[in-house]
C-alpha cells in the first residue's frame, strides 16, 4: 500500500527539480509515481507539468486528462488541462475548461493568474483582466502577477495605470527586465517624462544577453520617440544582434519552403464547387507581421456583424497534422509545399470550421489575422472557398524596419533581426504573395494598402467592407471607440484614430538601413 505522505513527497520533489530544471531526474521519478501509483492524481499532473516543459503538448494533455479523470471537480487539474489544449492549439476546448474552471471556484492567486493567463491568449481579454486585478489582491507583492496585470490593463487602453503597475513591479524588483522593456512600450515617450537614463544604466549594467537585448529595444523605442534617430537605431542594431545570436535559426528552411511553395502547379488550389455547409464566413486578414493587418482586423471587428478572433493558430495546426511533423526543426510551410498532395482541402475546411465557427458566437462573420496564414492563401482558398482573404501591404522599407524594430516573442520572425535575413525573406514572400495574386480569383482576394487606408480611410474602408459582403456602418471609422480588445499586439492600434506618424518613418534610417535597401532594389522592388 501506497503511503499518502510518500507520494506527496514524491510530487513536491518533482516540482523541486522541475524548478531546478533537471527534466531527466523529474521524468524518471514521474515514470517511477505513475507506475507506482496509478490513481494518484498528483502524479499525473506532475507528469503533465513535466511535458509542458518539454514541449511535448499532446503527452502533457493526456497526462493532465487522466488527472483530472481521478479528480474532476479539482480546479487545478481543470486549469491544467486547459493550459494544455492551449498549448496544443484547441483554443476554444481551452476556454470551455477555464470556463468550468471559473465554476468550480477559484481561491488562490496562482489559480487566477493561470487562468487568466489562458483567457487572454484565447481573446477573452476581459475575462482575463478580472482575473488578475483579483490575483494581484490576493498577493500585491507577486511580480509575475503584477506584470500581467499591467500588460492586461494596455490592452483596455488603460495606459496611465499599465505604467504605475510597471513601476510597482519595479520597485519591487528593479532587475525585471521584462517590465523594464514592456513599460517603455505602454505609450509615447516625452522629454519631459521617459527612462531613458534608467534604460542607458540597465544596457551598462545587464551581464546577461536577452536583458540587455530587452533594454536596447526599449530605449531605441524612447529614443525614437524623442526624435533621437541616429542614437535609437544604434541601441536597436545592438540589441536586435543580441537576440539574432541567441534565437534558433530557420530563415534560409522557411525561405526555401516559400519559394517551393511558389513552384506547385496553380491548379492545385482551385476552390472545391461544393462549399461547406452553414457557418460563418471566416474574413482572412493576411500580411507580413506589422502590415497594418491589426488595424484592419480592428476596423472591421467594430462591425455588429463580426466577431474578431485575433491570431488563430488552428490553420497551421491543421496542415501540421496533416502533412506530419517532418524534422523537429523543419518550418511547416517546407513540410507543406514538400506534401501538397497530401493535404486534403475538404477535409482541412471542414475541420478548420468546426473548431473555429463556435467563436463567432452567432454573427455572420469572423476574422483570423495570423499574418503568417498569407504563406497559405492558396490553401484557404481551396479548403474555404467563400471565405474572404485581405493581403495586406505596406511600403517595402518601411515593413522591413516595423519587424526589425519588434521584438517579437520567442523565436518567432528569427529573419527579423538581421538586415540581410530581412531583406531575403521580404523577396520570397513578395514573390509568394504574387503567385498568390495570380492564382486566387478577385472575388476571393482583396489587396489592401496600408497607405492608403491612412491616407483615405473612409474610401478604404467602404471596400473593405463590401468586399467583405458587409454593409456600411460609420462605427468601423471610429473603431477606437469600444472595440473588442484581442492581444498586447494591437493594444496601440484598438484604442487610437487612423494615424500617419509610421509612413515614410524609414527615411530617418535611410543610412542605417542602406544594406536592406540596396538588396532590395538589386532584386528590382521599387524604394521611392
Amino acid at each position: 500500500m501506497n503511503d499518502q505522505s510518500s507520494l506527496d513527497s514524491q510530487v513536491t520533489e518533482i516540482y523541486r527539480l522541475l524548478s531546478e530544471n533537471q527534466l531527466e531526474s523529474a521524468g524518471n521519478l514521474c515514470e517511477q509515481l505513475v507506475q507506482q501509483a496509478p490513481e494518484h492524481a498528483p502524479g499525473w499532473a506532475a507528469f503533465s507539468e513535466l511535458w509542458l516543459r518539454c514541449g511535448e503538448f499532446e503527452k502533457a494533455g493526456a497526462a493532465a486528462r487522466r488527472a483530472l479523470e481521478l479528480d474532476e471537480q479539482s480546479v487545478d487539474f481543470t486549469i491544467l488541462f486547459s493550459r494544455c489544449l492551449l498549448h496544443s492549439g484547441e483554443f476554444l476546448a481551452a476556454n470551455q475548461f477555464g470556463r468550468k474552471a471559473l465554476d468550480l471556484g477559484l481561491t488562490r492567486a496562482d489559480q487566477l493568474n493561470q487562468l487568466g493567463t489562458v483567457f487572454s491568449r484565447v481573446g477573452e481579454q476581459r475575462a482575463a483582466l478580472n482575473l488578475f486585478a483579483r490575483a494581484s489582491q490576493v498577493a500585491p507583492r507577486d511580480t509575475g502577477i503584477l506584470h500581467n496585470l499591467a500588460i492586461s490593463l494596455r490592452i483596455f487602453g488603460l495606459f496611465d495605470r499599465a505604467e504605475a503597475v510597471f513601476d510597482e513591479v519595479l520597485r519591487l524588483n528593479p532587475g525585471d527586465f521584462g517590465a523594464l522593456y514592456q513599460r517603455s512600450m505602454t505609450r509615447t515617450q516625452t522629454r519631459e517624462n521617459n527612462h531613458v537614463e534608467t534604460l542607458k544604466k540597465a544596457v551598462r549594467e545587464s551581464a546577461k544577453p536577452y536583458t540587455r537585448a530587452l533594454a536596447q529595444f526599449a530605449l531605441a523605442k524612447e529614443l525614437e520617440d524623442l526624435g533621437d534617430h541616429a542614437a535609437s537605431f544604434e541601441h536597436l542594431a545592438a540589441g536586435a544582434a543580441e537576440v539574432d545570436d541567441l534565437i534558433d535559426d530557420h530563415t534560409d528552411a522557411e525561405i526555401a519552403g516559400i519559394r517551393a511553395m511558389t513552384e506547385i502547379d496553380p491548379a492545385t488550389f482551385k476552390a472545391a464547387e461544393d462549399e461547406p455547409a452553414d457557418g460563418p464566413t471566416p474574413i482572412f486578414i493576411l500580411g507580413l507581421p506589422r502590415s497594418g493587418t491589426s488595424l484592419v482586423e480592428n476596423i472591421l471587428g467594430a462591425h455588429d456583424d463580426v466577431t474578431p478572433c485575433g491570431e488563430l493558430r488552428d490553420l497551421q495546426v491543421l496542415l501540421s497534422r496533416q502533412v506530419g511533423s517532418g524534422e523537429t526543426s523543419e518550418p511547416v510551410v517546407k513540410r507543406v509545399a514538400e506534401s501538397i498532395s497530401d493535404v486534403d482541402f475538404k477535409a482541412l475546411g471542414e475541420s478548420w470550421l468546426q473548431r473555429v465557427a463556435p467563436r463567432a458566437g452567432g454573427r455572420s462573420h469572423l476574422t483570423d489575422k495570423m499574418p503568417q496564414n498569407a504563406l497559405y492563401s492558396g490553401l484557404i482558398h481551396a479548403a474555404l472557398p467563400q471565405a474572404r482573404i485581405i493581403l495586406m501591404e505596406r511600403h517595402p522599407v518601411d515593413s522591413c524596419y516595423a519587424m526589425y524594430k519588434h521584438l517579437f516573442s520567442g523565436s518567432s520572425c528569427g529573419y527579423s533581426y538581421d538586415l540581410d535575413k530581412l531583406a531575403r525573406y521580404y523577396l520570397a514572400f513578395r514573390d509568394l504573395t504574387e503567385f498568390w495574386k495570380s492564382t486566387i480569383p478577385e472575388p476571393a482576394l482583396m489587396v489592401c494598402r496600408y497607405e492608403a487606408l491612412i491616407e483615405s480611410p473612409r474610401e478604404a474602408v467602404q471596400r473593405l467592407l463590401a468586399f467583405s459582403n458587409l454593409s456600411w456602418q460609420e462605427k468601423c471609422l471610429e473603431f477606437h471607440h469600444g472595440s473588442k480588445p484581442l492581444s498586447p499586439s494591437s493594444a496601440s492600434e484598438v484604442n487610437q484614430r487612423i494615424h500617419s506618424r509610421s509612413i515614410g518613418l524609414w527615411k530617418q534610417y535611410r543610412t542605417e538601413l542602406a544594406p536592406l535597401i540596396d538588396r532590395l532594389a538589386e532584386s528590382g522592388v521599387e524604394i521611392e
